[in-house]
């Protein structure tokens, strides 16, 4: 399938439900969570949570729940209308991205993964990872910005190409934690996708707070 080219905005916005789906091999769809297998870990929309900056009326957001040992969090893997194939995006005209977060000050390390290139013929998620690392050092809403340049491959064990990060054949994206030293609250809203924003917008950590 061709990858779908994308313009700069808001890719989710999560004034929809969840979607989420299989394909013939098994391999969740669309919105899906993942751990180590012993740190519990939901997700779920909501337009119950603390006021964002700016947010219109009735906003919802994506609730992140969490009690994390060792890793755990969420991704979204771009799929077809009927949730059933992988579709991937082509997101080589673009810079970065961003997205709100709402955290509590807990120190947990995060990480944002943008799941690029698979093998060719793949029965499994082996969608290669770049990522960029944060920690919740804020006790309410803040914008982390990123530069695409700004990341670096993340070696998950799943047998993915090591081809580079061309964002040519992007298969989605996700948000996960380590240890969060006890059950964690977090909310995402408004992740986007941006072209070059001009001097000054991004701090020379990668992220900046609004």
């Amino acid at each position: 399938v061709t990858p779908l080219p994308i313009a700069a905005g808001v890719l989710h916005d999560f004034e929809a439900p969840l979607e989420s789906g299989e394909d013939r091999y098994g391999i969740s769809l669309g919105f899906s969570t993942f751990s180590d297998g012993k740190s519990p870990v939901s997700i779920s929309r909501t337009d119950n949570h603390p006021a964002r900056p700016g947010e219109p009326e009735g906003n919802s957001v994506l609730q992140l729940e969490m009690d994390v040992e060792g890793w755990a969090g969420f991704v979204s893997i771009f799929a077809s209308d009927a949730m059933d194939t992988w579709v991937a995006r082509d997101w080589s005209k673009l810079d970065g991205f961003s997205f709100w977060v709402l955290g509590s000050n807990s120190g947990t390390e995060m990480y944002v993964h943008a799941l690029d290139n698979r093998s060719r013929c793949s029965r499994s998620d082996d969608a290669e990872r770049y990522g960029f690392e944060f920690r919740d050092d804020v006790a309410g809403w803040r914008l982390i910005t990123v530069r695409f340049d700004e990341m670096t491959r993340a070696d998950v064990g799943n047998g993915a190409p090591d081809d580079g990060f061309n964002l040519t054949n992007v298969h989605g994206w996700g948000l996960g934690t380590l240890n969060t030293r006890g059950p964690r609250t977090f909310y995402i809203d408004d992740f986007r996708l941006w072209r070059d924003p001009g001097p000054g917008r991004v701090s020379a950590a990668g992220y900046v707070l609004r």
